[in-house]
């Protein structure tokens, strides 16, 4: 490795939400650790962008990734906590679904060995519990009322704030525009110079293919429509109405109404 460039242990392409909190668990770890990002995290160029971000508890597919979401919000509380930041909002989140169509019985098997608090509805309970809600009679919902939402691009900037205290360097507005591997070591060529290390990581999200020829992956990104409704009284509050995600045949989140003027609509 050439004594000439900028040595790091780690270089993490990429400083968005999984990279600057990679970022920041390196380098309390004393990792040397440098963060590289196209802009200046955050920013509306990347996937964190915007407000509300989903966070649950209750998820398919086992006990492994209900596991993987209780350690994020051990993480977030951690965030909050090391910054004073307002990061996670527990509004308690409702699962909708048409029962002929999706069950909730493995992820309410999986979740609540685990010790997530969940509760199973019929459709005449939700709509009494919350009015804004109007539900076909033969659905159901799981209620998880420790789930929530994350401000996201407070989120980044709490990571951005550990990780630099933590003793990271960032560089930002500094596009990566190759990358050289051997073996026992890297350099990244970026649009301010070359730096090398003994590993990377890439977070690059939906920027992945200017990573081409050193990485390609079957990453397409995909735009979601945000859409933001005014509300009528303070049925949909914040405080007041629960998140939902409907599961099954329609997927579709909606946040309380909150800072913007009006509910907000998410496809999943």
């Amino acid at each position: 490795m050439s004594s000439r460039l900028p040595v790091y242990d780690v270089i993490v392409v990429g400083a968005g939400s999984m990279g600057m909190s990679a970022g920041y668990q390196l380098a309390r770890r004393g990792v040397k650790t440098l963060l590289l990002d196209a802009f200046d995290p955050p920013h509306p160029e990347g996937s964190h962008h915007g407000e509300p971000r989903l966070i649950r508890h209750a998820y398919d597919g086992g006990e492994t990734y209900v596991r993987l979401a209780l350690r994020a919000d051990e993480f977030w509380r951690e965030a909050e906590a090391r910054t004073g930041s307002k990061l996670l909002e527990r509004s308690g989140v409702l699962n909708l679904a048409d029962p002929d169509v999706y069950s909730f019985q493995g992820k309410r098997t999986d979740s609540e060995g685990l010790g997530v608090v969940t509760e199973l509805l019929q459709a005449d309970e939700v709509q009494h519990r919350w009015p804004g809600l109007t539900l076909p009679e033969r659905y159901q919902a799981l209620y998880e009322p420790d789930a929530g939402y994350l401000f996201s691009e407070q989120c980044v900037a709490a990571y951005k704030q550990l990780a630099l205290a933590s003793g990271a360097h960032l560089e930002v507005n500094t596009p990566v525009r190759g990358i050289t591997a051997q073996e026992g070591s890297v350099i990244v060529h970026t649009s301010k110079g070359d730096y090398a290390a003994g590993s990377v990581i890439l977070s690059a999200g939906a920027w992945f293919k200017t990573l081409k020829p050193f990485v390609t992956l079957p990453i397409r990104p995909v735009r979601k429509v945000v859409g933001w409704f005014e509300t009528n009284g303070p049925a949909y509050d914040a405080g007041r109405f629960r998140v939902y995600a409907g599961d099954g045949a329609r997927r579709l989140l909606r946040f309380p109404k909150h800072r913007r003027s009006g509910a907000e609509d998410w496809p999943s």
